[in-house]
């Protein structure tokens, strides 16, 4: 985040510049913390996240590939997922199992 920035700005920001879509019409959908949200980086850094997850309505624009944080983007429906990042698993996990909104963990 910016100083100054709404979790709904950075939200929007974010998703457009790793992905190249404008996202609209946002809904929260869940907020995640705990020991679940455990990380340790490669530098050794730790880290417990607090994540602000939003679900976009409707969004625009053209898929991107490039950027240092993704390897690639593709949609998926619920029933074809690959691997996933154990540390987005609970988030995706919730999507497809349509759990209640908004989610609080």
């Amino acid at each position: 985040m910016e100083p100054r920035e709404t979790f709904l700005e950075t939200a929007i920001q974010e998703t457009y510049e790793e992905t190249g879509l404008q996202a609209v019409n946002l809904q929260i959908f869940g907020l995640y913390s705990g020991e679940e949200g455990y990380a340790e980086y490669q530098n050794g850094g730790q880290v417990f996240s607090v994540q602000i997850i939003f679900r976009a309505q409707q969004f625009s624009g053209e898929l991107i590939q490039e950027g240092a944080e993704s390897h690639g983007h593709r949609f998926f429906s619920p029933g074809e997922l690959p691997k996933i990042n154990s540390h987005q698993e609970r988030i995706i996990m919730d999507w497809v199992n349509n759990t209640e909104l908004p989610i609080i963990k």
